[in-house]
């Protein structure tokens, strides 16, 4: 289907519009505070490219795509772990899902953040596997806040 859309001029993107209102700003603030920032997670391939031309202060940016694994498969996180380039004890993995997110990261060493946002995050709040996220947020805003003392020799 992709493939028909693009023979048919579209192109696939994301706009600044398309952010949550919080995710510039709390992008900002972790970079501000020395944290190094990864986005990675179930998108296709064309998710990269669209992502680096928002100009969001991260340090890497990947897709399931990309390497062939998704979510939740434990390979994914090991990948995220990699990538970060440190212990997975050091990494902060954020999600809106509990089943996707929370537990594989868990499973992974990593902290575990469940933020309720959009659809999955509403309905996996009240999962009982919840109990494993370490952080549970409502906004990005707080996330700076939250990680500020954890790994604090080490920050990602």
């Amino acid at each position: 289907m992709r493939q028909q859309r693009a023979a048919q001029g579209w192109r696939y993107g994301f706009e600044s519009s398309d952010l949550y209102p919080d995710a510039r700003p709390c992008l900002t603030e972790l970079r501000k505070r020395g944290f190094k920032i990864l986005i990675a997670g179930n998108q296709p391939r064309e998710a990269e490219a669209a992502l680096h031309g928002l100009k969001l202060p991260v340090d890497f940016i990947a897709s399931s795509a990309g390497w062939g694994v998704s979510k939740p498969d434990a390979r994914f996180f090991d990948m995220v772990i990699e990538a970060a380039g440190m212990p997975a004890s050091n990494v902060a993995y954020v999600g809106d899902r509990v089943d996707n997110d929370v537990v594989p990261a868990r499973a992974a060493g990593m902290l575990a953040v469940f933020l309720r946002r959009g659809p999955w995050g509403w309905m996996h709040e009240e999962r009982p596997e919840i109990d494993q996220a370490h952080l549970r947020l409502r906004t990005l805003l707080g996330l700076a806040d939250a990680l500020e003392g954890v790994n604090a020799d080490d920050k990602i």
